[in-house]
Parts: structure tokens; sequence; C-alpha cells
């Protein structure tokens, strides 16, 4: 019996190149310094709601380290409060940043 080749079962593909985005996405993707989601937050109406949303995770972490039952996930829960942390202080700083822009202006 002949060795078997998978390439000789499946032909191969060529994948669809990526389209442009047109117009008007195309020109916002243009402004956009590669944080897409960080912009989005700060320029949202209602970031004292989220914020309030990370909040309430901050305190269901706090939660989750006090009633850890291993080491290991005492240890993970209390990484994850650590980042949460420096993205709350993060987030603060450029809220703060962008109030002081604004009133410059």
């Amino acid at each position: 019996m002949e060795s078997f080749k998978i390439g000789d079962a499946r032909r191969p593909q060529i994948a669809a190149t990526p389209r442009k985005k047109a117009g008007k996405e195309q020109e916002e993707a243009g402004k956009s310094l590669g944080f897409e989601r960080i912009e989005k937050f700060l320029e949202a109406d209602d970031t004292a709601a989220q914020l309030k949303a990370l909040e309430d995770s901050m305190d269901a972490l706090k939660k989750l380290a006090a009633e850890a039952v291993s080491p290991r996930e005492k240890s993970a829960a209390e990484k994850a409060l650590k980042a949460y942390v420096n993205t709350m202080d993060l987030v603060q700083f450029l809220l703060k940043t962008k109030e002081q822009m604004m009133a410059a202006k």
C-alpha cells in the first residue's frame, strides 16, 4: 500500500483578501492611535456607569480572593485585582487629562 498524504485528498484553497473599509469607517479608523476600546471608553457619555461596573468587578475579585479555597485561586484573584487597580488608575488619569485639555480650549 502506498503512503497516504493529506495533500492528495484536499486541494489547497486561496483565502479571500480582506477588503478595505469604505468611506467614513476608514476615515475614523485613521484617527485612532491604536487604542480604539480605550478611546471609545473615554469619549462615552456614561463613563461613570462604566467606572461603576469596574468597581463592582473589583469588589467581586476582593470577595473571591477572601473566599478562595486554594492558594492558587487566591493568587490568581489577587493578580487580577492588581490589574484592575492599575487599569482604574490609568482610566482616572486619562479622564483627568481629558478634562484638563477640554478646560484649556
